[in-house]
């Protein structure tokens, strides 16, 4: 599996996952794939719909809700998983056990 981490959400995020996942999955987050934080919602989408196999975890609603966006995603073939607003608003620690007992 490959899990792109948003930018919304902590890079160590995808750096802990991916340590515990080594050699299983890949696991990055938006900034470490794309050397930037200034890539477009749309630049990562079309990105990762040309690559292929990718899933990705972000806490942006916004995507579901820009027509472009949410176009771009549904034809890209990208499995997302949108973090709930109440996990949003936990410390990570909480976040990271929330993610790991799925």
């Amino acid at each position: 599996m490959k899990l792109l981490i948003d930018e919304n959400l902590p890079p160590v995020m995808a750096r802990s996952l991916q340590a515990l996942f080594e050699g299983k999955h890949e696991i990055i987050a938006l900034r470490d794939k794309f050397n930037s934080a200034g890539v477009t919602d749309l630049q990562w989408i079309t990105s990762l719909g040309k690559e292929g196999n990718w899933s990705v975890l972000t806490a942006d609603v916004r995507l579901a809700k820009n027509r472009v966006e949410r176009n771009a995603f549904l034809s890209s073939n990208i499995v997302g998983f949108v973090m709930a607003p109440a996990l949003r608003k936990r410390p990570l620690t909480i976040q990271m056990a929330r993610i790991l007992s799925i």
